[in-house]
């Protein structure tokens, strides 16, 4: 058994836990550990939270290398130890992966925060120590995990996305494991492309969260060209006159790609009945 494992997320987790922001409002002296919990103070003793980082003093603490070092590989020996296995491999996403250029309808990430102090430290980390590959093709680490996913493998990520490449996962923070057959991969794609994904700043459809996408799913169920159908109108209510050109976007924006795809012949394009190059 090789397991797969999401280095976007250890980067991110790990250098975000050495990073930590305090404030303390100047006028009483409340202390939060988060912006949230801030946050909700405020609003709740002055009504409003527009003005919010006026009369705050903001300090951030970011812990030694040493430490997000340190997590790093707990989190490798725990994800090892949980799958019973020492045989892994690492994937990270390149800084221009494919997916910027293909957004046109929204900017990709563009609602992302800054990055964490330590991410370039800890991708040279992950690089060096535990050989993580990234791809010189432009693919982000999910596609990785994808294309290699088989029997003999299991992905370890806490990335939702990945519910659409079937078969074994571990949940690196809820330490589960989930079985994904092709049925429920299939069903995971549709529910993107309908919902959108406002992670990635991927628009999807206006009024659609997960829980409608999946009513319009068990709407069709066993029809799967009235399914795409369906999709294709709503998205030209959407978008007059351009609907098949936003949806083909979004299912290339959230089309995670699986074992034996090839880069230009994607799997979406069968999904969705087009089996016709379009660019």
């Amino acid at each position: 058994m090789k397991v797969l494992i999401d280095g976007d997320i250890l980067v991110y987790r790990m250098a975000w836990a050495c990073q930590k922001t305090h404030y303390t409002h100047e006028g009483t002296g409340e202390f939060f550990d988060t912006m949230t919990k801030a946050k909700k103070w405020h609003k709740e003793e002055m009504g409003d939270v527009a003005d919010f980082t006026e009369g705050w003093q903001i300090v951030e603490e970011i812990e030694p290398w040493k430490s997000c070092k340190f997590l790093i590989d707990n989190c490798m020996q725990g994800i090892l130890n949980a799958c019973g296995t020492e045989e892994y491999q690492v994937f990270l996403t390149p800084p221009n992966c494919f997916r910027y250029d293909v957004a046109t309808l929204n900017p990709y990430k563009s609602g992302r925060k800054e990055a964490p102090h330590w991410k370039k430290e800890a991708i040279r980390y992950l690089t060096k120590e535990y050989r993580a590959y990234t791809s010189d093709r432009r693919m982000e680490a999910d596609d990785l995990l994808g294309m290699n996913q088989t029997t003999d493998t299991i992905i370890a990520s806490i990335d939702k996305d990945l519910y659409m490449i079937p078969g074994r996962h571990y949940d690196i923070v809820k330490q589960t494991f989930k079985e994904i057959d092709l049925q429920a991969a299939d069903d995971w794609f549709f529910i993107q492309l309908i919902s959108g994904d406002p992670t990635d700043s991927i628009k999807g459809l206006e009024g659609y969260g997960p829980a409608k996408a999946k009513g319009v799913l068990e709407e069709f169920s066993g029809d799967h060209k009235g399914l795409v159908e369906e999709i294709h109108e709503l998205y030209e209510l959407q978008y007059p006159g351009m609907g098949k050109e936003a949806m083909i976007e979004t299912a290339q924006l959230v089309y995670i790609y699986r074992s034996n795809d090839m880069v230009g012949r994607e799997q979406w394009r069968d999904l969705l009945l087009l089996n016709e190059k379009t660019t």
